[in-house]
């Protein structure tokens, strides 16, 4: 009980530190390619600046991207002044990767180039954004299409090949959750899982398969699971396109801030030339990298294990790490006078 209670003051004390709001996207921009005129789909000039109009209505802080040729496509669309882009190794112009904006710290992680397969598969992008200390870790995917809500064992060989992939999905989903990561995967899933979600055969749910509840403790939702998409009037209401976050992202999710940004019907003459998928977004609430240790600490040590506390000063920046120090002392104090007078 008294370690309860310091770990309860040392979370009040975390709790004062500030939070930083942040929006996560995802948007598959159809063979985005960079030069005017070239690729399946050949966009000309006014065609980027109606891409460029909807990315500012975007304006989201990370965006997932899928379908784009790289860093140089991707500022066909979005502010090289304003964003940074990583992208996949992946040789071909259906990458997935991320526009960031330029106030956030990225670490780029090695490709997920295992959901490649043969290598005639995309690659996953993978990357940390830091905010505000917090790590949040992000993964861009484009899977296999054409199997959107079949059992994966159907027979046919879209569906062969996404079963393939789903292993690979679920060894780095588990990897996340064994570091006690906060993290989050975004993109173009090719799959209908308001749906799928419904298959009861083992093995035959893509997401069954991934969010198993292994290992222990991990749970994933979906920001836009329920949910109608209204892209181009309705045509494909059911999402196949994802924001997928673990339980400890998902707590800082800000409630009612799903987003999608729907064409103007307008506009419909240019849908090729725009996208057949609409961005979508969500906010996040994250907290800052103290309060983000010891909010793990009190989900795992139900008695407040000291070891662990004192272990996340090493989390802290250097003048916030002083003052940790400075309350555990005093913790201890208030602890072994309350051992004393519980002797007497």
């Amino acid at each position: 009980m008294r370690l309860k209670f310091a770990l309860g003051a040392v979370f009040l004390f975390a709790a004062q530190a500030s939070s930083a709001e942040i929006e996560i996207a995802t948007w598959n921009i159809a063979h985005l390619r960079p030069a005017e005129g070239t690729g399946s789909i050949r966009r000309e000039k006014e065609d980027y600046e109606r891409l460029q109009q909807y990315a500012g209505e975007l304006d989201a802080d990370v965006i997932a991207l899928q379908e784009v040729d790289g860093a140089e496509a991707a500022a066909r669309v979005f502010s090289s002044d304003a964003y940074n882009f990583y992208f996949s190794e992946r040789n071909n112009v259906q990458r997935t990767g991320f526009a960031v904006r330029k106030t956030l710290t990225v670490t780029h992680n090695p490709d997920l180039s295992e959901l490649g397969i043969d290598g005639n598969l995309r690659h996953g992008t993978d990357i940390t954004v830091h905010v505000d200390g917090t790590p949040l870790r992000l993964l861009s995917v484009h899977l296999k299409s054409g199997c959107f809500s079949q059992d994966l064992s159907n027979g046919s060989r879209a569906c062969r090949r996404l079963k393939s992939q789903v292993p690979v999905l679920e060894s780095w989903i588990d990897d996340r959750a064994t570091e006690g990561a906060a993290f989050a995967i975004l993109g173009d899933f090719n799959r209908r899982f308001d749906e799928d979600e419904n298959i009861a055969t083992p093995g035959e749910s893509l997401w069954n398969e991934i969010d198993d509840g292994t290992p222990t403790g991990l749970d994933l939702s979906r920001i836009n699971a329920g949910l109608t998409s209204q892209c181009w009037n309705g045509e494909f209401p059911v999402y196949i396109d994802h924001l997928v976050v673990n339980n400890l992202a998902a707590n800082w999710v800000v409630e009612g801030s799903f987003d999608q940004i729907v064409y103007q019907m307008a506009h419909t003459a240019h849908k090729q030339e725009l996208s057949d998928h609409c961005a979508i977004s969500a906010k996040l609430d994250i907290p800052s990298g103290e309060m983000f240790a010891l909010s793990k600490i009190m989900g795992r040590n139900s008695a407040g294990d000291r070891s662990a506390l004192t272990a996340t000063g090493s989390n802290f920046a250097s003048g916030d790490s002083a003052k940790l120090n400075e309350i555990l002392k005093k913790l201890q104090a208030i602890e072994d006078r309350m051992d004393a007078m519980a002797a007497q």
